[in-house]
C-alpha cells in the first residue's frame, strides 16, 4: 500500500498491463506524485483486490531496490525530477495570468525509500471562473497518503458544494469539517485504508475569484502575496479563526516598502507549538511542548508531545488526521479562514518585476510547504520570483531549486520535501 513517487510514474502502464483486474482513473485534483496503489488498482465494481495490491506493492518495492542498485536514489549530486503542472490556457481566468505547481521529493540519506509526503492542487473551476490552489504537507508513517487523499478530495468536494458559487468560505468550512470526519475518525479513516493515529497532513488552500482571495489554512504551509504596496491590517483583509467565537482581524506580517520591487505580505499565520496561543491550548489539554536537544548543542523547534510519552513530536499544532494527538495532547483541526481583497491588476504591457511599474496591484501569490519557508524568507522568495518576469513555471522552479540547494549544503546533507 505504498505511494508512487515521481520515479515510478512510468510504471503505471506496466502495472496496468500485468493484470486485467486494474482500472486506472484520473480523478479531479490528480497529480502524478500522489497516486496510491489503491487508487490505481480499482476493480470495475469498486473496491480493490488484495492480490492486486500485494502484487503492486511488491513490484514497487522491487523497483525501488533496482533504482537504489543503480545509484539513482543515493546520487544527491543529480537533481530529482520534479512533478510539475501548469494551467495551459493563458490567462487562466480574469485575475490570474499564469499558474504553475512544482513538487520535489526531499533527500534523506539514512532512508533511501523515503516517500514524498507533499501534494498540491492546481485546478480551474470553469463554472465559477475560480482558480483553486492548495499545498499539503503530510507527516507520520502514512502522511503521504493523507496528503494524497486531501489532494484528491478537496477540489471534488468544493466544486460540488451547494455554497461554492456564492460563498467560498462557507464551502471551505463545511468541506474541511467533512474531511475531518474521515481523517479525524479512526474507523472512517480505516475505510480508506489510512491509519491516522500518528499520521496526518497540513494544508493551505486559496480560491481566487473576482478580485478576491478566499483562504483556508491549517498548519505550517504558507501563503505570501506580493504587491506593489503592502496590505495593511483592515484594508480588505480579514482572518476568521474557527477556534474563536467571533471573526477577528489580525495584522498581517508585512515587509518594509521597497519601491523597486513587489512587497511581501504573509497572508497566513504558521500554526506552531511554540506560538503563545497555540502552546496555551496544548498545555491546557494536557500536552507538552519542548524542542529536542541534539549532541552538537543545537536545539530544534518546539514540538508537541503526549502527556506521558515522547510521541508524536509534531512541529505543527494543527492538522488533519493525527487522532491520538488531538485526543490527548491538544492538537487542533480548526483552520483559519481568510478573505483578502486584491488591489488591482497590472496592465498586459507591464512586466511584474519592472522597476518602472507605476501601477498599484497584487502581482504574485506564492503557496508553498515549509520545505521552502524553512530556508527562504517571504521577501527573498518574492524577489526570486520577480526576476522571472511573468513565467510562473520559472518562478516555481527557481524557488524549489534555491531551497533544495540550501538544504543539501547544510550540515546534515538532507532536504525536506518542497512544493511550490
Amino acid at each position: 500500500n505504498g505511494q508512487l513517487n515521481s520515479f515510478f510514474v512510468s510504471f503505471l502502464a506496466i502495472m496496468k498491463n500485468r493484470t486485467n483486474m486494474m482500472k486506472f482513473a484520473r480523478p479531479p485534483g490528480f497529480q502524478n506524485n500522489d497516486v496510491s496503489v489503491e487508487n490505481v488498482l480499482r476493480l470495475p465494481g469498486g473496491g480493490t483486490s488484495n492480490l492486486a495490491l500485494s502484487t503492486a506493492t511488491n513490484f514497487l518495492e522491487e523497483s525501488y531496490k533496482q533504482q537504489e542498485a543503480l545509484g539513482a536514489l543515493n546520487d544527491h549530486s543529480k537533481p530529482l525530477v520534479p512533478i510539475s503542472t501548469s494551467l495551459s490556457v493563458l490567462p487562466v481566468n480574469e485575475i490570474v495570468w499564469s499558474c504553475h505547481g512544482t513538487c520535489y521529493k526531499g533527500v534523506a540519506p539514512i532512508n533511501p525509500y523515503k516517500r514524498n509526503q507533499d501534494a498540491y492542487v492546481n485546478e480551474l473551476d470553469e463554472s465559477t471562473d475560480t482558480l483553486l490552489l492548495a499545498v499539503c504537507d503530510g507527516h507520520g508513517q502514512h502522511g503521504d497518503r493523507c496528503a494524497s487523499w486531501v489532494q484528491r478530495e478537496l477540489p471534488m468536494r468544493l466544486f460540488a458544494h451547494a455554497s461554492w458559487a456564492h460563498d467560498p468560505v462557507a464551502s471551505f468550512r463545511e468541506v474541511c469539517k467533512d474531511m475531518n470526519k474521515v481523517l479525524g475518525n479512526p474507523d472512517e479513516a480505516n475505510k480508506i485504508f489510512i491509519d491516522t493515529q500518528f499520521s496526518g497532513t497540513t494544508i493551505t488552500a486559496v480560491a481566487i475569484r473576482a478580485g478576491m482571495l478566499y483562504v483556508m489554512h491549517l498548519g505550517e504551509c504558507r501563503a505570501v502575496l506580493g504587491s506593489a504596496r503592502p496590505h495593511l491590517s483592515g484594508a480588505g483583509s480579514t482572518i476568521m479563526s474557527n477556534h474563536s467565537p467571533q471573526s477577528s482581524s489580525r495584522s498581517l506580517d508585512q515587509s518594509s516598502i521597497n519601491i523597486s520591487s513587489l512587497v511581501a505580505t504573509r497572508i497566513t499565520i504558521d500554526h506552531r507549538p511554540g506560538d503563545i496561543e497555540e502552546k496555551r491550548r496544548i498545555l491546557e489539554a494536557g500536552g507538552r511542548v519542548f524542542g529536542i536537544s541534539y549532541d552538537d548543542g543545537h536545539e530544534g523547534p518546539a514540538r508537541l508531545w503526549l502527556p506521558t510519552m515522547d510521541l508524536p513530536g509534531l512541529a505543527v499544532s494543527r492538522s488533519l488526521g493525527d487522532t491520538i494527538g488531538k485526543e490527548f495532547a491538544g492538537l487542533s483541526d480548526n483552520p483559519d479562514f481568510m478573505e483578502v481583497e486584491l488591489e488591482g491588476q497590472y496592465s498586459n504591457d507591464q512586466q511584474i518585476g519592472s522597476h518602472r511599474s507605476q501601477g498599484r496591484g497584487d502581482g504574485i501569490l506564492i503557496l508553498a510547504t515549509d520545505g521552502l519557508w524553512e530556508q527562504i524568507g517571504d521577501q527573498e522568495a518574492l524577489d526570486i520570483c520577480v526576476q522571472c518576469g511573468r513565467d510562473a513555471a520559472a518562478m516555481a522552479e527557481a524557488l524549489v531549486n534555491a531551497a533544495q540547494s540550501r538544504w543539501i549544503a547544510s550540515k546534515y546533507k538532507r532536504s525536506d520535501d518542497t512544493t511550490v
